[in-house]
């Protein structure tokens, strides 16, 4: 064997061995540049006409429903999404926004863009940036401006605490309350 040869065969060799470590590299850091030159993780998943169900005992809890979602290994994606609430078969409320995010492990939830809640239960409509639900605590929360009108007011504020149902409200600073003026 000449010394091209044998300097053809070494060429290919460390090609067959390191091919694949490139390749595995590659893999594991697959990436897409944003606007701006920063790079995000690509999903896992793309799924089209995404629905999810969350149940207890046979009973429909909520109901989330998205044209897209994008599954990651920690989190899930989904946009412009629309979520009902129900105690038992009736819708107790309705949740639409931009953009989602269900975290994996912990089952917490967020919501941003355009976020609109109108509770049909007491006939509330709230309006906000953001809504951010801890599953542990059961409470869902921001510290977004947000805007709740009710049949009697219109009450705005910053931040929000309140329980699953919006039963209980507790708005944080800057609360303003302007009573709508009786029908004749």
């Amino acid at each position: 064997m000449d010394a091209r040869q044998m300097e053809t065969r070494s060429i290919k060799k460390y090609i067959l061995l390191f091919f694949p470590l490139v390749c595995l590299a590659c893999s594991e850091g697959m990436e897409r540049e944003r606007k701006g030159g920063a790079s995000v993780p690509l999903p896992e998943q793309v799924i089209n006409n995404f629905t999810v169900v969350e149940t207890k005992e046979d009973r429909t809890l909520w109901e989330l429903v998205s044209p897209k979602a994008e599954v990651f290994k920690n989190e899930t994606v989904v946009y412009t999404l629309k979520m009902k609430f129900y105690d038992g078969d009736t819708v107790t409320a309705t949740l639409s926004a931009e953009e989602g995010r269900i975290y994996s492990k912990t089952k917490d939830m967020s919501v941003r863009g355009n976020v609109v809640v109108v509770s049909d239960a007491n006939g509330v409509t709230l309006r906000t940036e953001s809504l951010n639900w801890d599953e542990k605590t059961k409470k869902i929360t921001t510290d977004d401006f947000i805007r709740e009108e009710t049949e009697d007011a219109v009450i705005t504020g910053y931040g929000l605490e309140a329980d699953s149902d919006f039963s209980k409200v507790v708005i944080r600073r800057g609360v303003r309350v302007v009573k709508k003026k009786e029908r004749k």
